[in-house]
């Protein structure tokens, strides 16, 4: 049986996949990645830390990057491009 890809299914096939810290000073920051994706990815952040905001959401996501505004601190992140085409 042929499963179904995406993130919704909980099944990703990733064309490109990137992680990392980003560390947030003056509430914000800016994240480009090392390879530039096929499409803008999926982006989520998480704070390393208690202290800071439970969700952060990634701004201006791009093939090549995007931005992150919050608290002060590290998150990390994972970019995901689940486009097979």
């Amino acid at each position: 049986m042929a499963r179904k890809y995406g993130f919704r299914s909980g099944y990703v096939e990733a064309v490109n996949m990137q992680s990392g810290v980003v560390e947030v000073e003056g509430g914000e920051a800016t994240v480009s990645f090392d390879e530039a994706m096929e499409n803008a990815p999926a982006v989520a952040l998480t704070p390393t830390e208690e202290a800071q905001e439970g969700y952060v959401p990634a701004d201006s996501v791009t093939e090549s990057g995007f931005t992150v505004e919050g608290d002060d601190g590290a998150y990390h992140y994972v970019a995901m491009d689940d486009s097979r085409y």
